[in-house]
């Protein structure tokens, strides 16, 4: 039995072969949880009960470039996993190029909870420019906006009653605020990114709408317009915050003479068939 799992900071959806419908946990990201704290997750999720029957894992997630970083994910799994005699650990980037790659080279773009990019021309993966993560970088995301419509907050730079709506919705205190960025144990990235429904909801609001046009200016002007051709190659974009803000993203793209050909908001049930029909030859070696 085969388990492709694919993951971002917030939540992971988790294919079994055989099933159409994901099985979610938590988010898993090896900056924010050690392989024990990701085997203590797995065995409190839904997936409880299927540790004896898969044989097969391939998991993909933010965080996992680096060998270091996909020690911690593939020990977790196997711990949970441990009658699996494969566990494979790979990028998320990885999983979006194969999720949305259509025949034809392409820039590839993550922008949900954090962001990244890369080019994919079928066969390999290429960055122009590396993803600095929730604190240097993530820009386009929701940890990014978030981050901005926080500081707006405390610096009172938002119109009064938004300010006043915004303290009301989340109970926010300057105090909570600062504990939840630098002394909670939960990920501050996806705090920062919980703030995204408010903008959301507010996103025609021009102390909003500038937030939301600057961090993608930030996503077009740091990252996609380092890659060769960028305008004349298509992009393609996963997550949530491209499923939801497109509008704002294809207004800002045209700035840049950027062609957004495909925006997907979930990429895992493509990224499953792609794994589970053998269409990823690297993964099987």
């Amino acid at each position: 039995m085969i388990l492709v799992a694919e993951s971002g900071s917030t939540k992971t959806e988790w294919f079994l072969e055989g099933k159409s419908e994901a099985i979610l946990t938590k988010g898993i990201n090896p900056f924010f949880l050690s392989s024990s704290k990701i085997t203590e997750l797995l065995s409190d999720s839904d997936l409880n009960g299927l540790c004896e029957k898969v044989s097969e894992v391939y998991f993909f997630g933010p965080g996992c470039a680096y060998p270091e970083h996909r020690a911690i994910v593939r020990e977790g799994i196997q711990q949970y996993f441990h009658e699996a005699k494969k566990i494979f650990v790979g990028h998320d980037l990885e999983a979006a190029a194969y999720a949305l790659y259509d025949g034809e080279p392409c820039i590839c773009g993550i922008l949900g909870t954090g962001s990244n990019t890369c080019f994919f021309d079928g066969q390999d993966i290429s960055q122009a420019t590396p993803s600095l993560a929730w604190i240097l970088g993530d820009e386009g995301s929701g940890n990014h906006m978030g981050k901005r419509l926080l500081r707006a907050w405390v610096y009172k730079q938002l119109p009064e009653s938004l300010a006043e709506e915004l303290e009301t919705t989340y109970k926010l205190t300057v105090k909570d605020l600062m504990d939840a960025v630098y002394h909670s144990p939960a990920p501050a990235n996806t705090y920062l990114a919980s703030f995204m429904p408010f903008i959301h909801e507010h996103r025609s609001a021009p102390a909003i709408r500038a937030i939301i046009d600057e961090s993608f200016h930030a996503f077009f002007k740091n990252h996609i317009i380092n890659y060769e051709n960028y305008q004349k190659t298509p992009l393609h974009l996963v997550g949530s915050i491209a499923h939801y803000f497109r509008e704002e993203l294809y207004e800002n793209a045209a700035n840049y003479g950027i062609q957004i050909r495909n925006i997907l908001q979930k990429p895992g049930k493509n990224l499953a068939k792609a794994v589970l029909s053998d269409q990823i030859p690297v993964l099987k070696e």
